[in-house]
């Protein structure tokens, strides 16, 4: 089992946003059945195999987890951050993230003791 795994979204995962199984394996297409009056109205397809969920990803809404159950695939975050020397009169410690490499070396050039840009990624 993936432990960076985020719990199943319903609304996530109609907006097109990654699902993956609890052993880690991609969700080619999903499907909610909104008409349906069956508890299992969601459909995955995983590897070629067709799957059945209820609302919550759970694998036919089985009362124990299995390796089928549906998750929110891990995102990757990368910000940016700037190195300077100690003489650059900012506080210890302070960090600033910036959405993109341009926008943070712009504001590095700026500064007195700017050394670099460089990337963080974070997995949330």
């Amino acid at each position: 089992m993936q432990n960076n795994l985020r719990p199943f979204n319903l609304q996530q995962a109609l907006a097109e946003k990654p699902v993956v199984t609890r052993d880690g394996r991609t969700i080619s297409e999903l499907h909610y059945l909104k008409t349906s009056n069956s508890k299992q109205r969601l459909i995955a397809v995983i590897n070629g195999l067709t799957c059945f969920y209820d609302d919550n990803g759970k694998y036919n809404y089985q009362e124990y987890e299995t390796h089928h159950d549906l998750f929110m695939a891990p995102e990757t975050i990368t910000k940016w951050v700037n190195v300077y020397d100690k003489g650059d009169g900012y506080e210890t410690g302070q960090v600033l993230l910036y959405d993109t490499e341009e926008y943070a070396k712009s504001n590095g050039f700026q500064c007195l003791g700017y050394i670099a840009t460089v990337p963080i990624t974070f997995i949330v």
